[in-house]
């Protein structure tokens, strides 16, 4: 009897047959009259039932997309029957085993040959496995063309409501509830066509692709197999930086997908975890404990975006009319838009992206151009700044107001070099404060130079020069500098620094200048002492100092600088508790309630603070500087900063008192303890909606007179603010803009908000 040919396979109803996955085993169930179909039950698993033409045709199919052969490809033909009679019959009907190998051994000749009347049609490049059901993929395995044979093939699992292949044009169709398993990824639609030919596949219909920390849907989705290419039309989803290389690497390795993502399930469990500050490199004026810092740098990873078309491959994405926020709701309160994108993957931890036209959209109305094509990500670390310039303040050494700008001028393996350039507008409109006695126009223009990078993986080094003025024929007194390399040692950090006009601010005695610096210091981490909630922290350093000093008997000459160089030797250990005496419930992590103005909902608390700190100093002209301080605070916060008004307020409130010995004092200005008695304090207050104003001083209780005071002004939204902090006492200020970083559950909705449906070419979808 001559072999059945595919076309003697009852053709499956796609109205009708539900196919899944089935074990080997399953195929020799049992047996069905021939011209029965298949019967499958309501869970999507195809019963065991097939005809004996079915049978013979299965023990020819294998998984089409396989792509080489090789030893593993290898798969035992023989199918047990438990039915005595079935036995019979098959083994009647089949072909002799002898005309099978002799084929098997030819199968590498021509095509003409391979398709002979009397052969079984298969899919190409396949081998002879039971992975088909009536044209279902069961317990499938994927190749690349790339990929040796002698490793284990990716896992390929396929369920639809309906599917059909056709063996002569080796097309594959699947509908209905679609669900394709290729190796840690998971794959919904409404419809699936895959050519297997040339390995091409085309989905449609609330298509979700989701792998890892990586969820994208589109409406319709286009993919080469063999290529690694593709194209999404309508695009959306969610990207998380870090792992977008891996994640998006379907057959590589990776964590299994939770296939929950897959349902339209509302965002849920909306933490914020962080952010980045974008500001000038200036810092903010030190001595505000317990109100918000604004630190320079940090990251946001987490990103939702949209495209009316995004094309990619293994080296990036190309993305069309494209949409960016990190606001886990929709309709978004901050988006970045562009008329185009393109990300490139420049190394293995940078990525860079080209925009064009690129903007900042807040609140779906209000634009700002931001005035930039190129920003550089950096998956895991700080990334570039998008904003095209930041504004600062520095009275001391830049004579008020300066416009900056950061460029990244070298990038290899740990280590990055940047350039800022800064325009002194303040000193270019008013002039400067005590000019030099050579002037030049180059000395309204300033610059950083910084280099970061890695001696080892426990070992990082930053590199900075200031100058406030590139008039270099006065470098003595515009350039600042230092070099610092950080250890760790277990959870200790030893730091190696030099620096070079090193400026501190010590209290009632101002702004001083440190001329050198070379030392070694070691810091401790915070250390809890068992149960007692008690916390533990302690510092030693060595350095050789040339510093000011008013003690005259140090000096070698009367005339100025009046600077000394001395050894400098340091110990200071501090022990704190914290008693929490209330703490309040926070609101739900909502967009009305607990995130409406803030990434993270507050929770209302009073807290008592008790620290002290012992330091001894000793220097080589044989002084010594003791210090034993103690302190209490109060700090808290009332509040949710939900509502519109007065909803918010956060204070701190500390007394310090000093015990240092009169005859026991350092030798330099920079550090000699001169506040004994003081008292530190602060509140930023909610006035309406986003807006909080605030301040927070330092005055000495002897004298009476105010060491410091920083005026505070933040906007704040969920996903965004913008601060300005100014200190007149210390002529310096911060203004800066943050960027939230969010980890939420759950699919978001569209840009425009779960309510809004599109309607394309007069369809309402």
């Amino acid at each position: 009897m001559s072999p059945v040919r595919a076309s003697a396979v009852p053709a499956p109803s796609l109205a009708e047959t539900r196919a899944e996955f089935l074990l080997p085993e399953s195929l020799s169930a049992g047996t069905a009259p021939a011209d029965t179909p298949p019967s499958l039950s309501d869970d999507r698993v195809a019963t065991a039932t097939t005809t004996t033409a079915q049978r013979r045709f299965l023990s020819t199919l294998a998984v089409p997309w396989r792509a080489q052969r090789g030893e593993h490809d290898a798969a035992d033909r023989n199918i047990d029957v438990s039915d005595e009679a079935s036995e019979d019959e098959f083994q009647r009907d089949a072909p002799d085993p002898d005309s099978v190998r002799e084929r098997e051994s030819t199968s590498d000749n021509d095509d003409d040959d391979s398709a002979a009347d009397d052969e079984p049609v298969y899919p190409r490049a396949a081998t002879p496995q039971r992975d088909w059901s009536n044209g279902a993929v069961v317990n499938g395995t994927l190749l690349t063309p790339t990929q040796p044979t002698n490793q284990l093939p990716t896992p390929l699992n396929l369920t639809a409501d309906s599917q059909e292949f056709e063996p002569q044009t080796q097309v594959l169709t699947a509908q209905g509830d679609v669900v394709l398993r290729l190796g840690n990824g998971i794959l919904r639609a409404d419809r699936l066509w895959a050519n297997l030919a040339n390995r091409f596949v085309v989905v449609e219909g609330e298509v979700v692709f989701t792998r890892g920390e990586q969820t994208v849907e589109a409406d319709r989705g286009e993919y080469n197999l063999v290529q690694g290419t593709g194209s999404l039309f309508d695009a959306r989803g969610t990207l998380f930086l870090p792992r977008t290389g891996t994640d998006f690497d379907v057959l590589g390795p990776g964590e299994t997908t939770n296939p929950g993502i897959l349902e339209n399930d509302p965002i849920t469990n909306v933490q914020g975890t962080g952010g980045i500050t974008f500001g000038t490199g200036i810092s903010a004026p030190t001595g505000t404990s317990g109100l918000p810092q604004p630190n320079v740098g940090g990251f946001v990873r987490r990103f939702r975006f949209e495209a009316v078309q995004l094309d990619f491959d293994s080296e990036g994405w190309y993305a069309q009319d494209i949409s960016l926020t990190n606001d886990p709701f929709s309709p978004p309160e901050l988006v970045f838009r562009g008329d185009s994108a393109t990300l490139t993957r420049l190394t293995e931890v940078q990525d860079e992206l080209l925009v064009e036209n690129a903007r900042l959209v807040f609140d779906q109305s209000f634009t700002v151009p931001l005035f930039r094509d190129r920003i550089l990500l950096n998956r895991g670390q700080q990334s570039e700044n998008p904003l095209f310039v930041t504004i600062g303040i520095d009275g001391d050494d830049r004579d008020g107001v300066f416009i900056e700008r950061s460029f990244q001028v070298f990038d290899s393996g740990p280590w990055r070099a940047f350039l800022t350039p800064q325009f002194l507008a303040q000193r270019f409109v008013a002039g400067e404060e005590t000019p030099p006695e050579e002037e030049s126009f180059l000395s309204d223009f300033g610059l950083e130079a910084d280099v970061i990078g890695a001696l080892g993986p426990r070992t990082a080094v930053r590199f900075n020069a200031s100058f406030s003025g590139l008039d270099f024929q006065n470098l003595e007194e515009r350039l600042r500098s230092s070099v610092r390399v950080r250890h760790l040692i277990g959870d200790h950090s030893l730091n190696l620094e030099y620096s070079y006009r090193d400026r501190l601010f010590n209290g009632s005695l101002g702004f001083q200048n440190v001329q050198s610096n070379l030392g070694i210091v070691l810091l401790s981490p915070s250390i809890q002492l068992g149960d007692t909630g008690i916390f533990l922290d302690y510092q030693a350093s060595a350095q050789y100092i040339n510093a000011n000093t008013d003690r005259l008997d140090l000096l070698d000459s009367t005339t100025p600088p009046f600077r000394v160089s001395l050894g400098r030797f340091q110990g200071s250990v501090g022990l704190s508790r914290v008693f929490v005496l209330w703490r309040g419930e926070p609101l739900p992590a909502t967009r009305d309630e607990g995130l409406r103005f803030t990434s993270t909902p507050r929770v209302p608390n009073i807290q008592l603070i008790l620290s002290g700190r012992g330091t001894y100093t000793y220097y080589t002209s044989d002084d010594t500087q003791d210090d034993l301080s103690a302190s209490v605070g109060l700090t808290g916060e009332f509040g949710h900063f939900s509502r519109d008004f007065f909803d918010s307020t956060v204070f701190n409130l500390t007394y310090t008192r000093s015990f240092v010995s009169d005859a026991a004092t350092s030798p330099f200005l920079f550090d000699r303890n001169v506040d004994d008695n003081r008292l530190r304090g602060g509140i930023i207050q909610q006035i309406y909606g986003p807006f909080r104003l605030g301040f927070q001083t330092s005055v000495n209780l002897d004298t009476g007179e105010v060491i410091s005071t920083d005026y505070i002004l933040e906007y704040n939204r969920r996903t965004y603010g913008v601060f300005l902090r100014y200190s007149p006492t210390q002529s310096s200020g911060f203004l800066g803009f943050r960027l939230s970083e969010f980890d939420w559950s759950g699919r978001a909705q569209r840009f425009g908000g779960a309510d809004i449906r599109q309607v394309e070419g007069g369809i309402v979808r």
